[in-house]
């Protein structure tokens, strides 16, 4: 699709311009290829430094900004992070929006379905993502992945093609079925 490899600061200008046109879908694959090149989220304080340096600027994060980083800490599954932003977003006056909201609730199931997976309740944990995608709130990669892993690992086939195949059927991460093992 494109030939060109945008250098790290390029992202978040193509991130915000997908937001801006609505192509979610794009923004995943975008997000994804942003790992695949090496510039994964999980520097909280690389991020907090850069906030500082903005306002030092004269430029005062948006709510795009801390959504951005929640959503890359939320991805490193570095909660502790997530939430000192989401309390420094509310300290700036920046109120959260829907999308921020959405990313919390996608964290906050993954977390939800891993654990029940743990406890070795499957049949609960699929249906904790039909709960979650009829309350309008998508899954992304790493809840799909959670979910196939501990069917595969326990031996139920049947239900983890059914997730992916589920998956598929509405469009979501579908550039990633590689990533799926077995």
């Amino acid at each position: 699709m494109f030939n060109y490899r945008p250098f790290k600061h390029s992202y978040n200008a193509i991130l915000h311009s997908l937001l801006l046109v609505k192509q979610h879908k794009l923004i995943e694959w975008v997000y994804q290829q942003m790992l695949i090149d090496g510039h994964w989220g999980d520097k909280p304080l690389a991020a907090l430094n850069l906030l500082n340096h903005m306002k030092e600027m004269g430029f005062d994060p948006s709510v795009l900004h801390f959504t951005t980083l929640i959503d890359g800490l939320s991805r490193a599954e570095n909660l502790d992070a997530c939430k000192n932003f989401f309390d420094e977003m509310i300290k700036h006056e920046c109120l959260p929006d829907v999308v921020c909201y959405t990313l919390l609730n996608v964290f906050t199931y993954n977390a939800m379905i891993c654990g029940v997976c743990m406890a070795g309740k499957l049949e609960e944990a699929c249906f904790m993502l039909k709960d979650m995608e009829s309350r309008g709130c998508n899954p992304n990669f790493t809840v799909y992945s959670t979910l196939v892993s501990y069917l595969q690992n326990a031996g139920k086939l049947a239900e983890a093609l059914e997730v992916i195949t589920h998956m598929m059927e509405k469009g979501q991460c579908v550039h990633l079925l590689s990533k799926f093992k077995g």
